[in-house]
């Protein structure tokens, strides 16, 4: 007896993402890797030659690195860092960090990997390595 074979299509497999705005553009990270959004009222400054990194702050009894994310990337930003500051909890390999941003925009899922409208994907993995040269540098 020959058997007929069906196709069966491949489930789509969903990328979902937590989407902000920075410096007047849009930016969004794997869901995944996001532990929280949160206020942050203050932060303990500690000398260090990367002016992206503000320092420390303790929430939930956690001592969490605080990072502008806008000079991380080159984003310009409207004035300096006020305290309450919106600031994204995420995962990462090195540990939890704590992202500086101007707003959260929601929750977008994707088919693909790609980001959804027009918000640039970041891999918080490679933090370090996502500053965004000047034209001069």
């Amino acid at each position: 007896m020959i058997r007929r074979r069906t196709h069966r299509p491949q489930p789509v497999q969903r990328h979902n993402a937590v989407a902000f705005s920075l410096g007047g553009r849009r930016f969004s990270v794997s869901a995944s890797q996001v532990v929280e959004v949160a206020r942050i009222s203050s932060c303990t400054t500690i000398p260090c030659e990367d002016p992206a990194n503000l320092g420390v702050v303790i929430y939930r009894d956690r001592l969490i690195p605080l990072v502008d994310l806008g000079r991380r990337l080159g984003v310009a930003r409207v004035g300096d860092v006020q305290f309450p500051a919106l600031c994204l909890l995420v995962k990462t390999d090195l540990g939890e960090l704590g992202l500086l941003l101007d707003q959260v925009m929601g929750f977008e899922s994707s088919a693909d990997e790609g980001s959804a409208d027009d918000a640039t994907r970041l891999d918080l993995n490679r933090l370090g390595d996502l500053h965004v040269k000047s034209a001069a540098g």
